[in-house]
């Protein structure tokens, strides 16, 4: 449904951030909205790192996961001058006693380093209007560069979606497949063709 959403309406929902799991983090959002003046802050999570099971798991789990890579540059001019987006910063408890930001928007891209993994990359929003549960951040198609389904999707629901995906308004040309992490040609073909050394 949300990639339907983000296709049709051309945008990303940033949702609140007072119930984030990581108390840290919701801290370190809430310091951030209260100094900017604002009473609620909205965020939207990325990623940069190269794909892993992990990500399917935990991030896109089922038989409906989804993965939409974006081209970095147009998603940030998109962003502008409405949201501040960023990649974040992974500090070990013993650099963030030393670290001093030099400017307030520096604090919602702050982490700790045990979640550097992660190679997060957010976009951010404030308001005043604490009764939204969402806010919308308007892309351009051209913003996104490809669409990959979960390993776990059965491939004739891919088939199907995809011939749906292309037929939206301005979606004709999106590259579109399923990824290959759990059930790869090359890998099988080398692990059929392996040889124990004597």
């Amino acid at each position: 449904m949300s990639l339907i959403d983000l296709l049709t309406n051309r945008r990303l929902a940033l949702t609140r951030t007072a119930h984030w799991a990581d108390r840290n983090d919701h801290l370190a959002l809430a310091e951030y909205g209260q100094r900017m003046g604002s009473k609620q802050v909205y965020a939207v999570c990325l990623t940069e790192a190269s794909e892993t099971f992990h990500h399917w798991q935990i991030f896109a789990g089922g038989q409906t996961g989804v993965c939409v890579a974006f081209d970095k540059e147009k998603l940030v001019a998109a962003t502008e001058p409405h949201h501040l987006a960023a990649s974040v910063r992974y500090l070990r408890f013993d650099q963030a006693r030393e670290h001093r930001i030099s400017e307030l928007n520096e604090l919602p891209f702050l982490k700790r380093a045990g979640f550097s993994d992660e190679k997060e990359f957010r976009i951010i929003a404030l308001s005043d209007d604490e009764t939204k549960d969402a806010i919308d951040c308007h892309i351009p198609v051209e913003a996104i560069t490809r669409i990959t389904f979960s390993p776990l999707v059965p491939p004739a629901l891919v088939s199907a979606t995809k011939s749906a995906l292309l037929k939206i308004d301005g979606c004709e040309h999106l590259t579109i497949g399923q990824s290959l992490l759990t059930n790869n040609p090359q890998w099988l073909r080398y692990l059929r063709k392996l040889q124990l050394a004597a």
